[in-house]
């Protein structure tokens, strides 16, 4: 299990709408011998810098996001001599975004 902290540095056109944003992030790894097994989680809450359209809902700058992305993954371990080794893998992410303010809004976003 590891705990961690993360930033996320976007590009000019995603930080003028989310801004920069970081939080914790939480792993759950497992290992069987080279092979290795791993989840990500990763809550953030985000507040939208400017009024974001949604087919045809209007998220307002006072609403507050939960961006939460889901990494999984699986890799292998290949060991080398004088203790080098590499670790390539290949990994799935999926981010979804919550309104959490909703009931403060009066309004419901799917």
């Amino acid at each position: 299990m590891d705990v961690a902290y993360s930033s996320y540095y976007y590009g000019e056109k995603t930080t003028s709408w989310i801004g920069q944003h970081g939080g914790p992030n939480f792993n759950l790894i497992l290992v069987v011998d080279k092979l290795n097994f791993g989840f990500r989680f990763k809550p953030w809450t985000i507040d939208p810098k400017q009024e974001m359209d949604f087919n045809g809902q209007i998220l307002p700058t006072t609403a507050r996001l939960n961006n939460i992305k889901l990494d999984y993954y699986v890799g292998y371990s290949l060991d080398f001599d004088k203790l080098i080794s590499v670790e390539p893998y290949v990994g799935y992410n999926r981010t979804t975004f919550r309104v959490i303010n909703e009931d403060e809004l009066n309004q419901e976003f799917f």
